[in-house]
């Protein structure tokens, strides 16, 4: 099996589980979205300064992480409630 790297992160994963586009390959949803999202505001210079560095995958996170937003300090100042 060959591997092939994502066109966004350049992170390397095996030819079969690729998004294919044309002749771009994406890991992933979110890498395919942002590839398109810099491309088409005219932010691709991104890709220039990557150069051959790739971009960390998301990290995982757990359960106790999302606790923190639980809070009611945080719904205080983050939260606003709005009628429709």
């Amino acid at each position: 099996m060959s591997k092939v790297k994502c066109d966004h992160c350049h992170l390397s994963f095996e030819d079969e589980v690729m998004i294919k586009e044309d002749s771009l390959n994406f890991c992933c949803k979110g890498c395919q979205g942002v590839y398109h999202l810099l491309k088409d505001d005219g932010l691709d210079s991104f890709y220039d300064k990557l150069g051959n560095n790739t971009i960390a995958p998301p990290l995982q996170i757990s359960n106790d992480d999302l606790e923190k937003f639980d809070t009611e300090n945080f719904a205080k100042n983050y939260i606003k409630n709005v009628l429709c």
